[in-house]
């Protein structure tokens, strides 16, 4: 939890990787090729318990698995606007076209503490959240 930077990076590898690998599996599927789609659903499932591994172990005691969050506190929220980006299809010219828009959104603050189910070890992060309206 304290290299939240290096689980970011990370978790959109593994995102990414997920996503090449499911489109693979259809690849595969269409192609008739039933046997590579079994590997790669394997490995899909390998990639995702290995993030779960690693997004929950406990920098005390080195395990995985264990950290788990044990509270969850709002500390507050506030109006915020956000800036999206949005594809759309042009019928007309048969081709997307790009743009951005900016929707109100509402940012809530939580004050998250996580506790260790082997050696006890606790920490206490804090995490925002954009929710639209």
């Amino acid at each position: 939890m304290k290299n939240s930077n290096h689980l970011s990076v990370f978790r959109y590898l593994t995102m990414i990787l997920l996503v090449l690998l499911g489109m693979g599996a259809i690849l595969a599927v269409l192609k008739g090729m039933i046997e590579v789609v079994g590997i790669l659903v394997a490995v899909a499932v390998v990639v995702s318990l290995l993030w779960k591994y690693i997004s929950t172990r406990c920098p005390a005691c080195k395990k995985g698995f264990c950290m788990k969050i044990i509270s969850r506190e709002a500390l507050g929220e506030e109006d915020v606007e956000i800036r999206e980006n949005l594809n759309a299809w042009n019928a007309y010219d048969k081709s997307y076209q790009s743009g951005n828009v900016t929707t109100s959104a509402t940012c809530k603050t939580y004050k998250e503490t996580a506790k260790c189910r082997r050696c006890g070890h606790t920490e206490v992060s804090t995490r925002t959240v954009n929710l639209r309206k």
